[in-house]
């Protein structure tokens, strides 16, 4: 069950988040995860720090594979952590998969935990 991100989020977020990215931003905005975010695994979650800001974020084992998968750059997109989840629970729609994987990054993007990339440079984000 993918809805325990919403440990890290306004569960509101992941109906309205879906339409503020059309299906083209979803493959050419990518994503990485912030150098100012130290992480520590816990039972059943993962703890993000965020070292200039103070601020934490405690991650559920789903949200967790998302921002470990953010680690790679195969994964660095909407859709591509979409089709993350959705071969890992392929009984969900795969709507519902990207509405919480859009909430998700917007979240952690507004709080500086993850970072917009160029990706025609595949370079580093402005800073």
């Amino acid at each position: 069950d993918t809805s325990g991100f919403r440990l890290c989020f306004d569960p509101a977020a992941a109906a309205d988040s879906e339409l503020g990215m059309s299906p083209l931003e979803s493959d050419s905005v990518r994503y990485r995860r912030s150098t100012q975010v130290h992480e520590e695994a816990l039972e059943r979650e993962l703890a993000l720090l965020h070292l200039e800001r103070a601020e934490i974020r405690s991650l559920n084992e789903v949200a967790a594979v998302l921002w470990e998968a953010l680690g790679e750059a195969e994964f660095g997109t909407v859709n591509a952590l979409t089709s993350l989840l959705a071969e890992a629970h392929p009984e969900t729609p795969t709507e519902t998969h990207h509405a919480h994987v859009v909430a998700f990054l917007d979240s952690l993007e507004a709080a500086g935990f993850v970072e917009r990339v160029d990706g025609s440079s595949g370079g580093a984000a402005s800073e």
